[in-house]
C-alpha cells in the first residue's frame, strides 16, 4: 500500500526550538513536493502563517493544546475522523489512544532524566501528576510509533540504553540553520555598548542559567540573554537581582531573526551551559556565523559542536570562567565547510520523507 494521505501536527508552530523544527520541516517538504497528500493540523490563530508557508498543503485546525485533556479526547476523535494513512507527531505530546500508524519525533528526554519540580509553574501535586502523564505519553510514543525520529545519536543511545527501544526503530536526522535566519539582513537594534557574551534559549532549570548569572558577576563584559517570555525568565531576573547582576545582563524576549543574526555575528562568544540537551540548535546557528563557542561538556554538545569549541564542566564555575578567558576572537574564528555540511533542514526533510515512504510506516 502506498502512502496517500499524510498528516503533520504543527500545533507548536511558534514554540521555541520545536517550532523552528516544525516550520523548516514543513517548508522543505513543500519544496520537495511529495507525491502524496499532506495535511497540516494547526492552531486556529496560526493557521494563516501555516497556510502561507505551505500553500499547496491541506490545512485543518484544532483548538486542543499539547499536554492537555482535550488533546487526549477531542483531538483523538478528530484525528480518527479524517482517516489518514499516517500521522507525524513532531513532539512527544500526542493522543495515547491513537492506534493508527504514526511517526513521532523525540527531541530529548530531559523531563524524564532531569525531572525537577523547579521546572514547573504549578503546585507540587499538579507537577507530579503532569510528570506521570508525560511518562505515559512518552512510553506510548516509544512503544507504538512506526518510527522514532531523533535529532542526535546521543538521544538515540538514551532511547536504546535507558528505554530499551530497538535501534532499528530509530532514525537520526540532524537539524540545520533556518533559511530565514541565514538570509536575514542583520539589524542592530539592541546590544550593549561594549563587547558581549550571548546566550540563546529558555530559562528552564536544566539550562543552568544560574551559572550565566554567576559568570556575569566577575566577567569583564556583559551578557545578552535571548530568552522566552515566560515565568521562568521572570524567576531568572529575580535571581539576577539577588546576585546584584541585573545591570550586567540584557534580556531580549522573542527576538526577530534579523536581530539574532546581528547578535551571532558580533558576540564575543555563545555561552551554552546546559546540564542536558537533545541537540542544541544555537550551537549550529552560531557556528554558521563563525561565532566562538563556550559550551558545557555534555554528550549532545560533544556530538554536534564544531572543532575549536571550548568545553567546560557545567557544574564548575572555575572551569566555565576559564573557558571564557581562553576563547578565540570572533575575527580568528572559522569552522570547516565539512562541519556545516552535516546540518541542513533540506536534508532533514528529505530523510523524513524517506521515513514516511519506506520505513514500514504503513
Amino acid at each position: 500500500m502506498h502512502l496517500k494521505r499524510l498528516a503533520i501536527d504543527v500545533r507548536l508552530w511558534n514554540q521555541g526550538g520545536v517550532g523552528r523544527y516544525i516550520r523548516n520541516l514543513v517548508k522543505e517538504l513543500h519544496a520537495i513536493k511529495p507525491a502524496y497528500s499532506i495535511t497540516l493540523i494547526a492552531r486556529p490563530e496560526e493557521a494563516a502563517q501555516v497556510a502561507e508557508a505551505a500553500p499547496s498543503f491541506h490545512l485543518l485546525t484544532s483548538t486542543a493544546r499539547w499536554h492537555s485533556y482535550s488533546e487526549q479526547v477531542s483531538w483523538l476523535t478528530q484525528l480518527y475522523s479524517y482517516h489518514f494513512d499516517l500521522v507525524h507527531f513532531p513532539y512527544v505530546s500526542h493522543p495515547v489512544l491513537y492506534q493508527k500508524p504514526f511517526v513521532i519525533t523525540i527531541h530529548d528526554v530531559t523531563m524524564f532524566t532531569h525531572a525537577t519540580g523547579a521546572a514547573s509553574t504549578k503546585s507540587q501535586p499538579h507537577y507530579f501528576l503532569k510528570q506521570k502523564a508525560y511518562r505515559v505519553v512518552l512510553a506510548h510514543g516509544l512503544r507504538s510509533s512506526k518510527t522514532i525520529i531523533v535529532p542526535t545519536h546521543t538521544v538515540e543511545e538514551e532511547l536504546t540504553h535507558v528505554f530499551h527501544v530497538p535501534q532499528e526503530r530509530i532514525m537520526v536526522t540532524y537539524e540545520g540553520v533556518d533559511a530565514d535566519l541565514a538570509q536575514a539582513k542583520a539589524v542592530k537594534t539592541f546590544v550593549p555598548a561594549r563587547d558581549f557574551y550571548l546566550y540563546v534559549g529558555n530559562c528552564y532549570p536544566h539550562k543552568n542559567t544560574e551559572l550565566l548569572l554567576r559568570l556575569a558577576q566577575g566577567a569583564k563584559h556583559p551578557f545578552v540573554l535571548v530568552v522566552s517570555d515566560d515565568l521562568f525568565t521572570d524567576r531568572m531576573l529575580m535571581r539576577a537581582q539577588e546576585l546584584g547582576v541585573e545591570k550586567k545582563i540584557s534580556v531580549v524576549r522573542k527576538v526577530e531573526d534579523s536581530v539574532l543574526k546581528y547578535l551571532y555575528q558580533h558576540a564575543r562568544a555563545l555561552v551554552f551551559p546546559s546540564f542536558k540537551e537533545g541537540f542544541g540548535l544555537p550551537i549550529v546557528e552560531a557556528a554558521y556565523f563563525n561565532c566562538p563557542l563556550a559550551v558545557s561538556d555534555i554528550p549532545a554538545f560533544r556530538e554536534i559542536a564544531p572543532p575549536g569549541t571550548v568545553f567546560f564542566d557545567p557544574h564548575s564555575y572555575e572551569q566555565s570562567q576559564k573557558a571564557l578567558d581562553t576563547l578565540p576572537t570572533h575575527v580568528n574564528t572559522s569552522y570547516p565547510t565539512s562541519y556545516m555540511a552535516q546540518f541542513s533542514f533540506l536534508t532533514m526533510a528529505k530523510q523524513t520523507a524517506e521515513i514516511y515512504e519506506t520505513r514500514n510506516c504503513l
